[in-house]
């Protein structure tokens, strides 16, 4: 009894700590960041402004960097995932399931510098040559579409980033089709759906987890910094092209925390993560909403 109680309040001491931790993260930036909001208020994220010689800051084109390089991740990683996913569950051998699981998780062990070196090296000039100039050429009328090409810039690493989270959400997803009863499957399969029915009915069963898979992906993408900032190619501009170089919250912090030339200037760049901060908190909040809401209207229709 006595060492139920003990071990009742080391789990209490821990995860008041994981709370005490994230309060303090984000009073540290606040507080870091308070001379920014004092001069600028919500202009600091309205505005487009980035100037550190005059001291006028303003992130609205890298919130926009930061969101479309996730949206374009997310639009690319997902159908990929879930198929994948699918793939390895159902249709590949057993004995061949374990080294493709491991090949797939390996991914998501290689280092986010690792990738950025291996965009700079071939997939900014394999997507330069061989796919962003026919891209264009095809959909030039289209808005979005136009301007100069690089290799850099805001669709770069967003293919980027869907590299780098597909193995976050396939391994999620697999796991979660592996648990799924068998009786389930049979069921499907015993009324005469065909494979594709068979996954749908399969990836119903499982939503909340793609959700949280996919809400765990955004936020590995959203934070990515070091991998963005070598692909992305660096500007305060609003992005008028997919083409087009830019900023995320992250690679800002990255490329200019260095270098910050004032007090001023640096408090910025803290207010930047402070903002990147409150993003991902929502995100969870967004998320747990999500899970909460599914989870009460299937009970309901239980």
């Amino acid at each position: 009894m006595r060492g139920d109680k003990i071990f009742l309040y080391i789990l209490l001491f821990i995860s008041a700590l994981f709370v005490v931790i994230v309060f303090l993260l984000g009073f540290e930036l606040y507080r870091g960041s308070s001379s920014i909001f004092d001069i600028f208020g919500f202009n600091f994220i309205l505005s487009s402004t980035w100037d550190p010689v005059r001291g006028v800051f303003g992130i609205a084109p890298v919130i926009l960097g930061s969101f479309l390089t996730c949206f374009i991740a997310l639009i690319l990683a997902i159908p990929v995932a879930l198929l994948t996913s699918y793939f390895i569950s159902e249709l590949v051998p057993s004995r061949l399931k374990i080294y493709i699981t491991s090949l797939v998780e390996l991914l998501a062990a290689v280092p986010s510098v690792v990738y950025g070196l291996w965009g700079i090296l071939v997939l900014v000039p394999f997507l330069r040559d061989n796919i962003y100039v026919p891209l264009q050429s095809a959909f030039y009328f289209l808005p979005g579409f136009g301007g100069a090409i690089t290799g850099y810039g805001i669709l770069t690493a967003g293919i980027l980033l869907a590299i780098m989270i597909l193995p976050t959400i396939t391994s999620i997803t697999k796991e979660a089709i592996e648990l799924l009863p068998a009786s389930i499957k049979e069921a499907a399969i015993a009324l005469g759906a065909m494979r594709y029915q068979s996954a749908r009915i399969i990836f119903t069963h499982i939503k909340l987890t793609i959700i949280a898979a996919i809400m765990l992906g955004f936020a590995r993408a959203f934070g990515e910094a070091m991998a963005v900032a070598m692909v992305i190619g660096g500007s305060h501009l609003f992005p008028n092209s997919i083409f087009a170089t830019g900023y995320t919250l992250p690679s800002l912090i990255v490329n200019e925390f260095t270098e910050a030339t004032s007090p001023l200037h640096y408090s910025a760049l803290i207010a930047a993560g402070f903002v990147l901060f409150v993003i991902a908190l929502a995100n969870i909040v967004v998320a747990r909403l999500i899970i909460y809401r599914t989870t009460r209207f299937m009970r309901l229709a239980i």
